[in-house]
């Protein structure tokens, strides 16, 4: 049974420079992630799935490298992969890597494509059959763009999942906890790259066992050209809402 919330919303404004920004994208912001399901290949990664369906950075329009990154407890995790999937289908994409039409953890009732991080262990071996969407990854676009917004689902381990770098500058701009079926948008100022912290795993998440899968289920960008003299910033505004339902497994 999907578990249905009553809409609720707050705003929340965060400066980076002098000024910060408080707006949603405008109307003429564009979708950059692509309506097929595949991999996306990554800089230092490539595919494991077949050629019709790895997604190169030259349909993207811009590229994207996975990251290693360290647990609580100092344990360093191997890059994930990156795939596009749709909403309620399943695919077996090989080397273990399943999705169900129903997920181990993080769920949602729409019919809609979502960036899914595909965790790895220590020593390379694939987690949870790939349904586990923890992963640090690096957006490259090359040029600046005026506004991009990220719709982040279904955080529930706090101030884990994030940006930790803009335009090569160390940020941290980590996002509170938004519940189950919670969906949180940063929205970032003339960005010519950031590196996205998706979800945590380790002894303090509160799956311990397995880990806080988060999915990026929206990657929009502005087609306006920015002013040179704008400063970068961010603005976030979260909702709570009836997006999807989780049931990550404590075993």
């Amino acid at each position: 049974m999907h578990k249905r919330n009553v809409i609720q919303g707050f705003f929340i404004s965060a400066a980076l420079g002098l000024g910060f920004i408080s707006t949603m994208p405008a109307a003429n912001a564009m979708n950059l992630i692509p309506q097929k399901e595949g991999e996306i290949q990554t800089t230092n990664l490539g595919c494991v799935v077949n050629a019709a369906s790895c997604i190169k950075s030259s349909e993207l329009g811009f590229s994207v490298t996975s990251l290693s990154y360290k647990d609580s407890a100092n344990t360093t995790y191997a890059p994930s992969r990156l795939f596009i999937d749709k909403g309620e289908t399943a695919n077996n994409w090989g080397s273990g890597i399943e999705f169900g039409k129903t997920d181990l953890g993080t769920n949602t009732t729409q019919d809609e494509y979502w960036l899914r991080a595909v965790a790895y262990d220590a020593a390379g071996k694939v987690r949870e059959k790939g349904q586990l969407e923890v992963g640090r990854f690096k957006f490259d676009f090359g040029k600046i763009i005026s506004e991009i917004t990220l719709d982040l689902f279904d955080i529930e381990d706090a101030f884990k999942t994030g940006i930790l770098e803009l335009n090569g500058s160390p940020v941290s701009q980590l996002l509170a906890a938004n519940g189950n079926n919670g969906s949180t948008s940063i929205v970032l100022k003339n960005v010519s790259s950031f590196v996205l912290q998706l979800g945590n795993t380790g002894p303090d998440s509160v799956f311990k066992i397995t880990g806080d899968g988060v999915r990026l289920t929206g990657l929009m960008s502005s087609q306006s050209i920015p002013e040179p003299s704008t400063a970068i910033a961010f603005g976030l505004f979260a909702t709570v809402g009836t997006l999807g339902l989780k049931k990550r497994q404590h075993a």
